[in-house]
């Protein structure tokens, strides 16, 4: 009865730390693992819009609606796919948007935490000849080293308080996704990586003109 009683306390105290791992771990909003910027504080209809996984097939197109829709975004890239497309890095930086880092290889940063952050850092840098101040970790996954180490390159991580898995959409859902869970000081997560997203493309010129309609306006972040 004792050990049986014990196993289950045993079993009790697992289970809450795996779940309290898991929220500081992977929700946008948890600063138990350190601090991280998951939406604008403001109460004003201000959004951030910003495009993960890049860059991809769709990602100059994206730029062409960007600048027809006169919308500044954030770009997280991917250090290995920016040195694939650089010109195209480059051509986001020229067009006014901001590059932030999305680690050297998109993995969960369980480890190598300060190559991942750092060689990626570098290359965009490199690339754009811009310092890059902004990271946000793949699936916004992160663990202490993981904000400590983004601290140390004096990086800023970003996370999101709007996010419609518009890989997972179609355009007219992905529109819906955001326009109902919209509010004052969203950080908006599209995505613009390989594998094509035609229907995030699709989407994005109405997805704008219905945020606009509803009175808010797409900022950069500062």
């Amino acid at each position: 009865m004792k050990k049986s009683f014990l196993f289950s306390l045993i079993a009790l105290f697992v289970l809450l730390f795996l779940a309290i791992f898991a929220y500081a771990s992977f929700y946008p909003s948890s600063q138990l693992f350190g601090k991280v910027v998951y939406r604008l504080d403001t109460d004003k209809k201000q959004v951030v819009l910003t495009f993960d996984d890049g860059p991809g097939e769709q990602t100059k197109q994206i730029l062409n609606v960007l600048k027809e829709k006169n919308v500044s975004a954030i770009f997280f890239v991917v250090g290995q796919r920016a040195l694939e497309k650089p010109e195209v890095v480059k051509r986001i930086v020229d067009e006014g948007h901001i590059v932030g880092i999305h680690t050297m290889t998109h993995s969960y940063l369980f480890r190598n935490n300060y190559y991942e952050l750092s060689e990626s850092k570098v290359v965009v840098e490199n690339i754009t000849g811009e310092t890059i101040t902004l990271f946000r970790p793949p699936y916004g996954f992160r663990i202490p080293k993981t904000i400590k180490t983004a601290e140390e390159l004096n990086l800023t991580t970003i996370t999101w308080s709007n996010f419609p898995r518009d890989y997972n959409h179609e355009g007219e859902e992905i529109i819906s996704r955001v326009i109902n869970n919209l509010e004052p000081g969203n950080i908006i997560v599209l995505h613009d990586g390989p594998g094509g997203r035609e229907e995030t493309l699709k989407s994005l010129p109405t997805l704008i003109d219905l945020v606009r309609a509803r009175g808010f306006e797409f900022v950069r972040l500062s």
